[in-house]
């Protein structure tokens, strides 16, 4: 629902789908593998380029032919009597703005590595407990993660922050601010 030029889709997990790909029949495993190499071009491109510092626009001479071929890929497969693969190609041509944001925003990432790392401990407290029984317990549980990573984010001691804001809450005071101070 978000627009394509708002959001970017995670490579790491496109190239997972393209690896399904390669894994299933002849002619869709042969573009499995083009679509997962193509891919793969494109990170290692991005992140030659990200460890010295640059930011390669998709239409840069040293992006534009992976650009390309990836379209071209896209649309074979859009066009497959495999009624799946076809669906799952022209998805990704539906969204295809989300594939390039990362070569064009400073700071954007092809992966969702960094927000998923994040969101780990959540899932896996999920798992351990099975959840909260309550709307309440819910609210509860997301503040309280919200404030854990956002301490572990500014390197803040969370025990230090915690007692602040008891103390503060204690004395009738506001709870010491998350947000980050200024540049």
């Amino acid at each position: 629902w978000l627009d394509p030029a708002q959001r970017q889709a995670c490579h790491g997990h496109l190239l997972r789908d393209f690896q399904a790909l390669a894994e299933r029949g002849r002619r869709v495993a042969r573009l499995g593998r083009q679509l997962k190499q193509a891919a793969s071009e494109i990170l290692h491109i991005h992140n030659k380029n990200q460890a010295e510092g640059r930011l390669v626009a998709w239409n840069e001479p040293e992006l534009l032919s992976h650009h390309n071929r990836l379209m071209d890929l896209l649309e074979q497969g859009s066009r497959m009597r495999d009624e799946k693969t076809s669906r799952f190609c022209q998805g990704l041509l539906d969204i295809w703005p989300a594939l390039w944001n990362f070569t064009e925003i400073p700071g954007a990432e092809p992966t969702n590595s960094r927000a998923e790392r994040s969101l780990r401990f959540a899932v896996l407290l999920r798992k351990r407990t099975g959840g909260t029984r309550t709307d309440h317990g819910d609210r509860f549980i997301e503040r309280a993660l919200t404030i854990r990573e956002t301490c572990r984010l500014q390197n803040r001691n969370l025990h230090d922050y915690l007692l602040a804001a008891i103390t503060a809450a204690l004395h009738g005071q506001p709870a010491p601010s998350l947000l980050p101070s200024g540049p």
